[in-house]
């Protein structure tokens, strides 16, 4: 792939910039739009073109890529490929911040997104639980509440949609804190949400780096996985 995202690419991808989404109640495997350039409706064209029925869309950078939501709802029904999931926006933000501004932020943009993945009839919203670490245990405890307050306005957004939910594990600090690092913590506040329809998305890579097993995570989170990210990272 060339320097220009929107370059055509031939469908040879780095091994760390290819990863496919399993479909965990249809046994589908589809690829994530990341892997295949920065405009989604060409992206979209190209997993067409390679023979996946299933994509997860990528939506960073952000206000791009809302601008090219209609063109992406062309595509979609152009090449009958099903937008199974959503990866809500994530750079810049975090709906776990324990300030209570910069959570409203990120938490508004999510909510945008949302609207998106309701229009493309996605089943799943991935979302990131956090952000950042922290050195000190009580801000890291402050920051499972937030993300619980969080979570629940999004849940109760979508709800009655046909979305769900999915909380995606993510990578642990060497040093730290860092809410959403295990399956055993997503279930734990997906388990505290009402209306009880949140789903977890597992990373493999995420849990390789985080020195889990990736079989002993999958069967943690039991009905409750909605989709996984495969990729080929071994930890290192």
């Amino acid at each position: 792939m060339g320097n220009d995202p929107d370059d055509k690419p031939s469908l040879k991808f780095p091994p760390l910039f290819f990863f496919v989404i399993l479909l965990v109640v249809a046994v589908e495997f589809g690829i994530s739009l990341w892997s295949m350039g920065r405009n989604p409706a060409e992206s979209l064209k190209r997993a067409a073109e390679a023979g996946f029925r299933y994509v997860e869309v990528w939506t960073e950078p952000y206000e791009e890529f809302e601008g090219r939501v209609d063109e992406l709802v062309r595509a979609i029904d152009k090449y009958g490929v099903k937008a199974y999931s959503l990866h809500a926006p994530f750079f810049g933000l975090d709906i776990s911040a324990i300030d209570e501004d910069v959570r409203r932020r990120s938490l508004e943009k999510v909510l945008r997104s949302l609207e998106i993945a309701e229009r493309l009839g996605c089943s799943c919203f991935i979302i990131h639980p956090s952000s950042k670490s922290y050195h000190r245990k009580e801000d890291y405890e402050k920051a499972k509440l937030m993300l619980l307050k969080s979570v629940e306005e999004i849940e109760k957004a979508s709800s009655g949609h046909g979305v769900r939910v999915s909380l995606e594990n993510m990578l642990a600090p060497r040093e730290g804190f860092r809410v959403g690092t295990s399956v055993a913590e997503l279930r734990e506040i997906a388990e505290k949400v009402s209306l009880g329809e949140v789903g977890i998305c597992l990373d493999t890579g995420h849990t390789n780096y985080n020195g889990l097993e990736v079989a002993e995570e999958v069967r943690e989170a039991g009905d409750l996985l909605a989709a996984l990210h495969i990729n080929d990272n071994d930890g290192s």
